[in-house]
C-alpha cells in the first residue's frame, strides 16, 4: 500500500521540476529575448541583407537601386585573424597570497589544463567562441565529461556550441 502512495507522488514530482524548468525558461526569454532578437538582426545584417524588407521595396517600387557593399565582413574576418594570431590560453595562478599552495601543485593544475585544451582543440573553440561574441554580443562553449573507452574514468573537455544563442545563461 505505501508503495502505490510512493509511485502516485513520484510523477508529482517530476511534474513539478518539469513546470520548474518551464518557469526558468520562460524567465529567460523575458530577459534575454530582445538581446536574442538583435543578434539575429545584426547576423541578418552582416551575412544576409543590409537593407530592411519595407526599405528595399520602397525603394524598388520607386525604381531607385538597392546596392549594397559589405564592408564589415571583411573587417570581422581581419579581426578574427588577429585573434588566431593571439589564442588565448587558460591558465592558473595563485592570487591569494596568505594560501598555502604549493607551487608544484598550481604547475600540475597548468598542465591538467594544458592537456585538456589540447585533447579538446581549444584553440579551435576558443576562435569559434569569439567570432560569435564579435557577430552578435556574446558567444558560448561548454566544459562537459565523457566516459573513456572501455572505463569508468570520466575525462573532461571543452565544446563548442555551435549556435550559441541556444545557451541558456543564469
Amino acid at each position: 500500500m505505501s508503495t502505490n502512495n510512493k509511485n502516485k507522488d513520484k510523477p508529482k514530482d517530476d511534474i513539478e521540476k518539469v513546470q520548474e524548468f518551464i518557469k526558468s525558461i520562460e524567465s529567460f526569454y523575458n530577459v534575454f529575448d530582445e538581446y536574442i532578437i538583435r543578434a539575429r538582426n545584426i547576423l541578418t545584417f552582416l551575412y544576409v541583407d543590409a537593407w530592411d524588407t519595407e526599405v528595399r521595396t520602397a525603394r524598388e517600387n520607386m525604381c531607385k537601386p538597392t546596392l549594397s557593399f559589405n564592408k564589415i565582413v571583411p573587417m570581422v574576418r581581419a579581426i578574427c585573424g588577429e585573434q588566431r594570431e593571439n589564442t588565448p590560453a587558460i591558465s592558473i595562478r595563485n592570487i591569494d597570497t596568505n594560501a598555502d599552495i604549493p607551487p608544484s601543485q598550481i604547475e600540475d593544475l597548468n598542465d591538467f589544463m594544458r592537456e585538456v585544451s589540447y585533447a579538446s582543440c581549444a584553440d579551435v573553440i576558443y576562435q569559434i567562441v569569439f567570432k560569435q561574441m564579435l557577430e552578435g554580443g556574446w558567444g558560448a562553449a561548454r566544459v562537459c565529461t565523457k566516459y573513456e573507452k572501455d572505463s569508468f574514468k570520466q575525462k573532461i573537455y571543452i565544446e563548442e556550441i555551435v549556435d550559441a544563442q541556444s545557451a541558456f545563461w543564469d
